[in-house]
């Protein structure tokens, strides 16, 4: 969004982070005919084995990313992957320049009724 000027999403508009509120998560559930719903949060690390790497990564796997992208010229797409990829080095390994991203993972559970 800082490259291409872009607002950020109105709230509520679905996205990676959407369904990080466990109590929607857990009523979604419900309401839709699971019982005995539990959640954990766990720790995840992505290993990726460059920057640019860690870049193609988001660029072909997030939708969000590649809508945004999609009405640039391609000029200016390659320098915005290019901005993203030199962010991505501060989490670089130094002796290997692989980039570890972490993260938290919501796992929901259920049983249907």
């Amino acid at each position: 969004m800082k490259e291409t000027k872009s607002p950020p999403p109105p709230a509520g508009t679905p996205g990676p982070f959407s369904l990080s509120d466990e109590n929607m998560l857990t009523t979604s559930l419900i309401n839709t005919g699971f019982k005995d719903v539990t959640i954990e949060r766990i720790d995840a690390s992505f290993d990726f084995d460059s920057a640019e790497v860690y870049t193609s990564f988001v660029y072909e796997t997030a939708a969000p990313v590649q809508v945004t992208l999609a009405n640039q010229p391609q000029e200016r797409r390659e320098e915005i992957l290019k901005a993203v990829a030199e962010a991505a080095r501060k989490y670089a390994e130094n002796d290997t320049g692989g980039v570890r991203m972490t993260s938290e993972a919501i796992c929901i559970v259920g049983t249907k009724k």
